[in-house]
Parts: C-alpha cells; structure tokens; sequence
C-alpha cells in the first residue's frame, strides 16, 4: 500500500476519537480479565474491578474534556496541574474508602491501606499522563495535517497563477508576430492563425491537470517551433529533434515552453540574419534530456535582455520550485555568442527533477 494511503488512514483514525476510546477501554477491561480470570472468585472482587475501571475513566474524561480545554490549552499550567493533583486524589480516595467498603471486603484482606491508597494513586496518575499526552499528540498530528493542505493550497493557487500567466505571455507574443505579418499582407498569416488555434487548443483545454503526457507537451512545442520558424523565415536555421520513446511519460504542463520562447527571442531580436536554434529531447526508459541552444549577437543585445530571464524564465523558476522543491537544478548561460540551457529530469508518477 502506499505510504501516503498509510498516512490519511491513520490520520482518519486518530481524528476518530470515539473509536480510538472505544477500543482503549474495551481492551483495558478484557485483558486484566483473560489474564486473572481466576481471582474473580467472587462478586466482590468483581465489583471492586468495576468500581475502579469507572474511576479511572472518570478521571480520565473530567481531564481532557474539561480541565485541558479550560487551564492546560490556556496555557494556565499552575492551576492546571493542581487540579489534576486535587483530582486524582480525592476520586482516588472516594472510591477506595468510601465506594470500596460498601461493595466489598477487599479492604479487609489489604495490612497498609496507605501503601495501597499511594500505589493505586500511581495508577491513575499513569492513567492521566497517558491520556492527555494522546489528546496531545492527535492535536498536533492534526493540526500538522492541516497545515499541510493550506500549504497544498497554497501552491496549487499560486500554479494555477503561474500557468494563467504563461497563457496569456505566450498568446501576447504570437499576436504580436502575427500582426506584423497582417501588415506586410503575407501569404503566412492564415497558416500561422491556424498554429496559433492549435496552440491554444492546448493551453485552454489539455494543460490544466497538474502533470500532462510528455507527448501533448512535445506536440505542443512542435506546434509552437513551426509558428517561430514562419516568423523567421529564410533568415537562419532552426533543428527540432526527438529521440527516444515519449509514451507514458507525464511531467508539469507548459514546463519546457519558456526555454524555448527565450531562444527565437533572444536570436531573431538580436541576430539581423545567420540565426541558428538547436533543440534536442531525448527520452531513455524514465530519463529526459532537454537542451536548447540559440545563438545571438553581443553587440546587438539590448539593456533588457542583457538581463537573464523575463516573465517566462521567471515563471518557470517559480513553478520548478513549488512543483519539485529541492529535488531540481536549472543550468542556463551564455557563452561568447551562445546562450544554453541544459535540462535533466527523471520521469515518474511524482516527477523528481535534477540537472546534468
């Protein structure tokens, strides 16, 4: 079973307080009973049991029904544990002097009551200890379990504002490409409104679940490089190549789009002719190998893209760190008229992400 499951049974079991009870006592009043069956020899001894079983559950509910909730989770510890003590012993002393006698002649057969009266004190000190240190522990297993979903909340909130935010950057983009074309009147413009329905196809409607097959993504990214290489048109070179088995694998929608995106713009806005993008995918069993590598030109780079990133690098830096925590590393930089990134990632049902 998996240790997740483990973990919403148990946490369901220690929320269930009356079941958790219930089989306390249950057991507490059968196995002294299985184990000393012959010193029940006579009513008395039996009702002597008894009487001492009620005690103790008496003792133990006035404590973490009432004083817990009134003096120990007010942080009032004096009076807290002076009542506990005042408690304990005074039903410890009705019962064994005043209950006792009336039901049985287990006092005459005891030589040092006091000895007796301090030892079953012991008892229902234990009792008490015990009890309210569990009320202690499934308080804050619960409450731990409760921070968690907030902070699952949390993340799944701020995903879902990541992703809004890359539908709407990548859509901007594209427009804006496709504008230029409308103006110029090119031939291009209705294959290129056909990719860009596509694209959104994708975005609107296949990329909402936390994890999505790595072959959607791969088409997606297919779909998304032929649109930049009508934009580009005879001005460079652009090499898209897949290796390896792409079926049955899933990984975070939309997670290798920026990396992309970042390439035709840092080439085809600082590189006038002789641009060169190479992006390879390879996949072997569970391992992704992702590269992108663009060239561009020093003395034509701008102030804003001298600085690494923009919305998307940002988004997806963001995302890798809510969606992977510490289990991921992000290479990226430039080389004299390069700019690389280089990916790895280990493929499952819980994505653990690292990089060469």
């Amino acid at each position: 079973m998996n240790p997740s499951n483990l973990y919403t049974i148990f946490i369901k079991l220690l929320s269930n307080r009356l079941l958790l009870n219930s089989l306390f006592w249950l057991i507490y009043a059968i196995f002294p009973l299985c184990l000393n069956w012959n010193s029940f020899a006579s009513a008395g001894d039996r009702n002597t049991d008894i009487a001492w079983y009620l005690q103790a559950i008496s003792i133990v509910y006035i404590n973490n029904l009432i004083l817990m909730p009134l003096l120990f989770d007010q942080r009032d510890y004096v009076r807290y544990f002076f009542s506990v003590v005042v408690l304990v012993c005074s039903v410890e002393y009705l019962n064994m002097f005043g209950i006792t006698p009336l039901i049985s002649d287990y006092l005459d057969y005891v030589d040092n009551k006091l000895l007796m009266y301090l030892y079953d004190l012991g008892e229902s000190f234990f009792m008490v200890l015990a009890f309210a240190g569990g009320r202690l522990i499934r308080q804050y297993i619960s409450q731990q379990h409760h921070l968690e979903q907030l902070q699952q909340k949390q993340i799944e909130t701020e995903l879902a504002f990541l992703r809004s935010q890359v539908n709407p950057h990548l859509l901007f983009n594209t427009l804006n490409m496709i504008y230029a074309h409308a103006l110029e009147r090119s031939p291009k413009v209705p294959p290129m409104i056909l990719s860009l329905s596509q694209n959104m196809r994708y975005l609107l409607y296949e990329c909402n679940e936390a994890h999505v097959p790595l072959s959607k993504e791969v088409q997606f990214l297919r779909d998304y490089v032929e649109l930049q290489k009508m934009r580009i048109e005879d001005r460079g070179r652009v090499n898209f190549e897949v290796f390896g088995n792409t079926t049955g694998l899933q990984l975070a929608p939309m997670l290798l789009i920026a990396f992309v995106e970042n390439a035709f713009k840092h080439a085809s806005e600082n590189t006038i002719d002789g641009i060169e993008i190479d992006i390879r995918l390879q996949v072997q069993g569970t391992d992704l190998w992702f590269e992108v590598v663009n060239n561009y030109d020093e003395h034509l780079m701008d102030s804003t893209l001298r600085k690494q990133g923009g919305i998307g690098l940002e988004n997806v830096k963001k995302r890798l760190e809510l969606v992977y925590a510490e289990n991921y590393e992000l290479k990226i930089w430039r080389e004299a008229y390069d700019f690389r990134v280089k990916l790895y990632l280990m493929l499952s049902d819980n994505p653990v992400l690292r990089i060469e």
